[in-house]
């Protein structure tokens, strides 16, 4: 991968996590993120 397509990637990321946490405070949305990936790797 090249620097500029992990560039576009990071910017492509950084959208999408905007559009799911709406109107949601970005502390807020951390946290609850934060939480989740900790859970589903302690599902696995």
């Amino acid at each position: 991968m090249t620097e500029h397509n992990q560039k576009q990637l990071g910017v492509t990321l950084w959208g999408i996590a905007d559009d799911l946490r709406g109107a949601m405070n970005a502390d807020d949305f951390r946290d609850y993120m934060l939480s989740f990936l900790f859970l589903t790797l302690f599902v696995r």
